[in-house]
């Protein structure tokens, strides 16, 4: 998947190196009418997108609202009626196109999907276009730094700017489930622009919306595939002999209903382990072999489960407290032994 428009501002007819407009009052009349249509709905942003290209498109009406970028890199400042076209172009693609990329329909399995889906049509067509971007400013000899009062220097570094934004943003939002996931602007330019020598920062000015409902696109679930009843004995043993469960915070019907609910979209669960996060980790991963969605990524997706302090539960502190702090061989024989007994 690729923005048609982000792509046309560097080898198409949106070319700001090319006469664009056969006279500015155009550009003024499209502008006008965008600044009283703050977009709040994905028909707003694309409206807007439309009013300012000119084109004759009726634009099907949503109330489905838009998520703001995750990622801001400082943007240059328009001087002039044609750069101040630009950025609101830019603005409004970039934001319609972060939108589009996380409801994408065609991810019905983020474990299965998102590697290609995201990874491969999204996250490298926005790496690549940025490296093009990069090697035209290169190509002409602009700083890649502050833009000069002139219309390609200006839309370039516009244009370079909003790409990172775009890609760290959607990186956020989908970073469970990707490979590799880039910590800094540095990474980013070195090993997909192959260029490390210049700095950009980046600021995180939000969180991303994604509940495990909203990123599947359907009705989710751990998916439990075993008997409720063995389910039911094992959880009382667990919390009995290696207090499983902080039982005042999470009765243990509460654990076993979200298991094996259909949809646990907007329901209200909290659970809070009694025991320390490595040895919930470890009887998590053995329930996994009867809850196929009981993933690291998922736990931390739903927002429902706590650690004995209190913290909620990310899929990095799982997997840090797999790897770092495992539990010993005989802790791990005496869980096995009780989901033995308990025919799990």
């Amino acid at each position: 998947m690729e923005s048609k428009i982000l792509s046309n501002i560097l080898f198409g007819k949106l070319r700001p190196w090319l006469p664009l407009f056969d006279n500015k009052d155009k550009i003024k009349e499209r502008l006008l009418k965008i600044q009283s249509k703050t977009p709040s709905t994905y028909s707003d942003i694309v409206s807007n997108i439309n009013i300012l290209l000119g084109a004759q498109k009726n634009v099907k009406s949503t109330s489905k609202t838009i998520e703001p970028l995750i990622y801001t890199i400082s943007a240059p400042t328009p001087f002039d009626i044609e750069s101040t076209f630009y950025q609101k172009l830019i603005e409004n693609e970039a934001l319609r196109y972060f939108n589009e990329a996380i409801n994408n329909p065609l991810i019905s399995n983020l474990e299965l999907d998102t590697s290609y889906q995201i990874g491969t049509k999204t996250l490298k067509s926005i790496a690549i276009l940025t490296r093009q971007v990069c090697e035209e400013l290169k190509e002409r000899n602009l700083s890649l730094e502050a833009e000069e009062q002139e219309i390609t220097h200006f839309v370039l570094i516009l244009l370079r700017n909003s790409l990172i934004t775009l890609y760290f943003s959607i990186q956020e939002y989908f970073k469970a489930n990707l490979t590799p996931v880039y910590k800094t602007v540095e990474e980013f330019f070195l090993y997909e622009i192959e260029d490390s020598s210049f700095v950009l920062k980046l600021t995180k000015t939000g969180s991303p919306n994604n509940s495990i409902a909203k990123t599947t696109f359907n009705a989710f679930s751990f998916d439990f595939k075993g008997n409720i009843d063995n389910l039911t004995s094992l959880v009382k043993v667990l919390c009995l002999h290696h207090n499983f469960l902080n039982e005042l915070e999470t009765p243990q019907d509460k654990f076993i209903s979200l298991l094996s609910e259909t949809d646990i979209f907007n329901k209200e669960y909290k659970i809070q382990f009694g025991c320390n996060t490595n040895l919930a980790a470890y009887i998590l991963e053995k329930l996994k072999m009867f809850c196929p969605k009981l993933t690291f990524a998922n736990i931390d997706r739903s927002g429902y489960f706590f650690s004995n302090n209190g913290t909620m539960i990310s899929q990095s502190l799982l997997s840090n407290s797999k790897s770092k702090n495992a539990i010993s061989k005989k802790s791990k024989e005496a869980i096995d032994s009780i989901f033995k007994e308990n025919h799990m």
